[in-house]
């Protein structure tokens, strides 16, 4: 069955001024501003493959990195193309593309796959460029906030999302250590089961989730992504497969207390001076959490003497206690948000990283950082961003010469589809307008006009301007042709099919919805719309299963 597909590249994801900027960066000063924030852009396969060249992974770093995730690899059962990507990773010179996201229940919304697919499509492109490259993906597990957990929601009848309730309380556990409680697993696959779509598509995407199952959401998480990308050749990454790797870098920041923060205050002076506003505010805690005997992290507050512990007890540890805890019982430790990406790269020495906005922002304070410790920094590749939307849909907004691409959550569906009535009467109303404002004029640049007259009718003026123009987006709003009406439903449709709940639905719909609806090629549409040099959102209009095979039976 052909899926047909159609890609519009949209104006860059909300939040991503700077990354948007990347691709479409010229020579000179621009590009040299750029590179010192984010490092080097390639433009195309050229410089891209001129990069890869250049990158020379330490053999010892990969080995000291193999050694920790092989045997890990070995229990997960991984597909076969993830294996023969294991195999070439013992060679250094095979490139890592590494990508990564807090774990989700039940696959969680679209955008995440996005990430994983940027990684494994920028990986193959570097292969059909001829350097051997394999994609990553980090698990960030040991992350505390559940509310990562978002499993997505799903489209009801009504228009409302309907999202699936939490399953924990929010507190200081990582999400590796976290359980279903009895039954759980079951009952979340029952609620999606009985608001997917009913298609074959649907329990084929259930089936593989239920293959996937396992009452800790981390684990159930990392089966069901390998499993659903098993051709792209994904290999997981968790925190604790490299513990022990971790934890040196973990004890130089014991025993230089303030030094990340300083770094980035740094950096962050250097972005104010760039006129940009650092993203990420000052911290001086220790750039990673303590985990209590319970398993709770906390984090620490650097003292004279070591650190204090940020909790209700506030116990305080001298600098060579923390020490010795790092090296006996590195499992009590993990890098917080902005430390995470140093760690990362220090340990596993990837060539490209797939980034978001938010990831693009932790970098941007991290230049000196990387500098200091001798890291070098990844490529920064934009993640893939996509809309999925139905054919017949794409094709209604097409025909009734309105662009899909100008569909946005908050237009009011008269900016697309203007009443020429509305329009005659805004247009004699400011006549009108204009006629009172040059007779005030008049008045005010007169030989008896004061100056407080004059200053005054320079704001009535302003004023009448303005109400003119709110008046007339009033008139369009409220003032409806017969022969707009349908283009306006129609746009207010689509508003809700590509705007559900007024929010960015590849953040918001769970990866599961356009699985039951569209089939796994709903993936592959994604996948094949990735562009490392593009960072612009792209619409993707595929025709849902039900219409194919209408179309099939006809």
């Amino acid at each position: 069955m052909t899926m047909k597909m159609s890609v519009h590249a949209q104006e860059p994801v909300a939040g991503g001024a700077v990354i948007a900027a990347l691709p479409r960066l010229g020579g000179g000063a621009g590009r040299d501003a750029a590179r010192a924030l984010i490092g080097e852009v390639p433009r195309d396969d050229a410089e891209l493959i001129a990069l890869a060249r250049a990158h020379a992974p330490r053999p010892e770093t990969r080995r000291a990195a193999l050694r920790l995730l092989e045997p890990a690899w070995d229990t997960i059962g991984l597909p076969p193309a993830s294996r023969e990507h294991a195999k070439e990773l013992r060679d250094p010179q095979t490139l890592i593309v590494i990508a990564g996201q807090q774990p989700a229940l039940a696959g969680g919304p679209l955008y995440i796959f996005g990430k994983a697919l940027s990684a494994a499509r920028l990986a193959r492109r570097l292969r059909g460029l001829g350097r051997a490259a394999v994609p990553l993906f980090w698990i960030a597990d040991d992350d505390h906030d559940v509310d990562e957990l978002f499993a997505g929601a799903l489209p009801a009848r009504d228009g409302q999302l309907w999202r699936p309730p939490s399953q924990f309380a929010k507190g200081r556990m990582p999400i590796a250590a976290l359980t279903l409680p009895a039954g759980g697993t079951r009952a979340l696959l029952d609620s999606l089961r009985a608001r997917l779509p009913r298609s074959a598509q649907a329990a084929q995407a259930l089936a593989r989730l239920e293959r996937a199952a396992d009452p800790a959401p981390a684990r159930w998480f990392l089966h069901f992504l390998v499993d659903l990308l098993r051709e792209e050749g994904i290999l997981p990454v968790t925190p604790a497969m490299l513990r022990s790797a971790i934890a040196p870098h973990i004890a130089a920041e014991i025993g230089h207390p303030g030094r990340l923060a300083a770094e980035v205050e740094r950096a962050s002076e250097g972005l104010r001076r760039s006129g940009i506003e650092p993203p990420i505010a000052k911290g001086d805690a220790l750039p990673f959490f303590l985990h209590d005997a319970s398993g709770d992290r906390h984090r620490l507050d650097p003292t004279p003497e070591g650190a204090r512990v940020r909790n209700a007890e506030g116990a305080a540890l001298a600098t060579k206690e923390l020490a010795a805890l790092a090296a006996t019982a590195p499992e009590r430790f993990s890098p917080d948000a902005l430390f995470r990406p140093l760690v990362q790269d220090a340990v596993l020495e990837p060539f490209a990283a797939i980034v978001g906005p938010t990831e693009l922002n932790y970098h941007m304070q991290l230049a000196e950082a990387y500098r200091e410790r001798g890291i070098g920094r990844p490529l920064l590749m934009p993640r893939l961003s996509v809309r999925i939307v139905d054919r017949p849909l794409f094709d209604a907004l097409q025909g009734a010469g309105i662009d899909p691409a100008a569909i946005e959550s908050a237009l009011h569906p008269a900016e697309l589809a203007p009443s020429p009535a509305a329009a005659r009467e805004s247009e004699a109303l400011g006549a009108e307008i204009e006629r009172a404002i040059a007779r005030l004029e008049a008045i005010a640049r007169g030989p008896r006009a004061t100056p407080a007259l004059a200053r005054r009718a320079e704001r009535l003026v302003r004023r009448w301007r303005d109400d003119a123009r709110k008046l007339a987006e009033a008139l369009q709003r409220e003032i409806s042709d017969v022969d707009v009406l349908p283009r306006r439903a129609l746009i207010a449709a689509a508003q809700s099919a590509m705007w559900p709940g007024g929010e960015r639905a590849e953040r918001a719909i769970s990866v599961l919805y356009y699985l039951a609806r569209y089939g796994e090629a709903a993936l592959a549409a994604a996948a094949a719309a990735y562009d490392p040099y593009d960072d612009r959102e792209k619409l993707i209009a595929l025709s849902p299963f039900e219409e194919q095979e209408r179309k099939d039976s006809n």
